[in-house]
């Protein structure tokens, strides 16, 4: 499971530093290559992160429905009420009553809570990503520029 410590801990061993990249000039094509590398690594975070987030979206919208036939006073099969712990209640509830209790439930909000750190992390890996793909296009510039100077073009 990603966490915002290990995406700031990569973030900081990626960050691309300029000093690494002036000393040897020889090595531009492993340079290339590096920052290649650090952006489909921030790609593969994103596309875990959004798994993850759809995940929670669809357990939460599972327990909503659960809750739903719960506080209805519908039949629930032996698994649902073992899995998520339900007792047999012994009041009926109104409609909004139950709107209420669903959007009330710990559960709920606990799984809403994931959600909104889901969102922030992919919010943190796409400044990654858009931070190295700036940065790549400014290299690639600089790549250029160098090799003119220097008469490789």
């Amino acid at each position: 499971m990603l966490t915002h410590e290990l995406i700031s801990s990569e973030w900081n061993q990626d960050y691309p530093k300029y000093e690494n990249f002036s000393k040897d000039f020889s090595k531009l094509s492993e340079i290339t290559l590096e920052i290649e590398n650090k952006y489909n690594k921030y790609y593969d975070f994103y596309y875990q992160a959004c798994a993850e987030l759809y995940s929670l979206q669809n357990k939460q919208e599972q327990m909503e429905k659960i809750l739903k036939l719960y506080y209805s006073k519908k039949p629930l099969s032996d698994e649902d009420i073992e899995t998520y712990k339900l007792e047999p209640l012994q009041v009926s509830f109104t409609k909004q009553e139950i709107d209420m209790m669903v959007r009330s439930d710990e559960r709920i909000l606990e799984i809403k809570t994931k959600i909104k750190i889901k969102d922030l992390l992919i919010e943190r890996i796409r400044g990654c990503i858009k931070f190295i793909s700036d940065w790549k296009w400014n290299h690639s510039k600089f790549i250029e520029v160098y090799k003119i100077k220097n008469g490789i073009i």
